[in-house]
């Protein structure tokens, strides 16, 4: 292989066009002729991946929504502040259970 070629071949590689790296090895070796353009293979597109919806803390569409999970935490929380706050220190503890 002739360094014209060589140097074609390397514009080749590095993305050039096959008329600009033509272009461009005549301007560095002028007696170098048209070489076949090089013949290269289809890069395959791959195909989108389907993704599931997010789910929030387990919790899909057949179950609570996120607002009532809120409220039932938000009330849980403030009854045992509430039970924190006002409880004595000789008072018995009290088992709050969900009505759920």
């Amino acid at each position: 292989m002739s360094d014209a070629q060589s140097y074609h071949d390397s514009l080749i590689e590095q993305g050039y066009s096959a008329q600009d790296s033509v272009t461009y090895t005549q301007q560095h070796f002028p007696d170098f002729g048209a070489a076949p353009a090089v013949a290269t293979e289809p890069v395959a597109v791959a195909e989108p991946i389907a993704v599931a919806a997010p789910t929030v803390m387990g919790l899909t569409d057949a179950g609570p929504g996120l607002i009532e999970v809120y409220l039932n935490t938000c009330c849980f929380l403030v009854v045992g502040l509430i039970g924190l706050v006002t409880r004595r220190k000789d008072a018995e503890p009290v088992m709050v259970h969900s009505v759920l």
